[in-house]
């Protein structure tokens, strides 16, 4: 009777720590995701003043990218990238300037 108290006092202090653990990782993720976007922002305002811009080259309509972006990145880091990107499905130029822009680029992969 004595070793099932024990174990079971053991189980607990380990699920307690746990569980503390995890909340101090999910605590310094969103600390981590803060610093991203601050910095973010330290450096694409200035580089928008320099004629540098963010420029989405995808397909994807500008909702569902910034869903993946927000789970990918954090909803700071998409906030801050929102406000200096510039989507190519909004640019006015013909489709077909759009695509050429698009495979010139290989969808961002491809520098000139």
């Amino acid at each position: 009777m004595d070793d099932n108290r024990t174990t079971t006092a053991v189980e607990k202090a380990l699920v307690e720590k746990i569980e503390g653990l995890e909340r101090h990782v999910a605590e310094l993720q969103g600390r981590l995701q803060q610093a991203q976007a601050s910095a973010m922002g330290a450096m694409l305002g200035p580089l928008r003043l320099r004629s540098t811009v963010l420029l989405y080259l995808g397909k994807e309509d500008m909702a569902s990218y910034s869903e993946r972006l927000a789970r990918d990145f954090g909803t700071d880091a998409m906030d801050t990238i929102a406000q200096h990107l510039f989507d190519l499905n909004n640019v006015p130029l013909a489709a077909e300037g759009k695509e050429a822009l698009r495979a010139a680029m290989n969808y961002g992969i491809q520098r000139w």
